[in-house]
């Protein structure tokens, strides 16, 4: 898992052992967390920023050429418009969380239901890409509506390692020393 997903593990683990110190069931010897800091974990999963001008370059750049890149683009520029929404929250979206100006949905790793207003950007975004899709999706992410959540899990991982990749690639190109995701 992701170094932010294992700190929140550790935590509880940790957790655990100081009630046990507490209610004496283990001696405090043996508390492994002395040596052993959860915090070094965050700082490797630090996430990284674009700052408003080099999201300007990047939404100025023109990758019509390259379908791969302008597809990074435009995927990790519609998240950013829509509150950094997730990569499977994305793939799942269909015309039926469209409402009136706003998407609705509920978010898949927590079940909270979010709704805002669309952005134009976002909007323009999925009007392209909902005229190459195959069937209720918003987006040619999910090639069939019978998918179950672990293809849909798996497909998702393919496509973000795909994405993930241009993204570095076209970080390169715009010479900026950020990894993104």
């Amino acid at each position: 898992g992701t170094d932010s997903g294992i700190g929140i593990k550790m935590r509880t683990i940790r957790a655990v052992f100081n009630k046990a110190i507490d209610r004496k069931h283990i001696p405090k010897y043996l508390y492994p967390f002395e040596l052993y800091k959860i915090s070094a974990l965050k700082k490797e999963a630090k996430r990284e920023y674009l700052t408003a001008d080099e999201l300007k370059a990047l939404e100025n750049e023109d990758f019509t050429n390259n379908k791969k890149h302008q597809f990074a683009k435009d995927m990790y520029l519609f998240s950013y418009y829509c509150r950094g929404m997730n990569f499977i929250d994305i793939m799942k979206l269909s015309s039926s969380n469209l409402f009136e100006g706003k998407i609705s949905y509920l978010r898949n790793k927590t079940g909270v239901s979010l709704e805002f207003e669309i952005p134009k950007p976002a909007i323009k975004t999925f009007e392209f890409y909902n005229k190459q899709s195959y069937n209720k999706y918003l987006f040619p992410l999910l090639l069939s509506e019978n998918m179950t959540n672990q293809q849909i899990e798996n497909r998702g991982h393919k496509k973000l390692g795909e994405i993930n990749s241009a993204l570095k690639e076209i970080m390169e190109h715009l010479k900026i020393n950020k990894r993104i995701t």
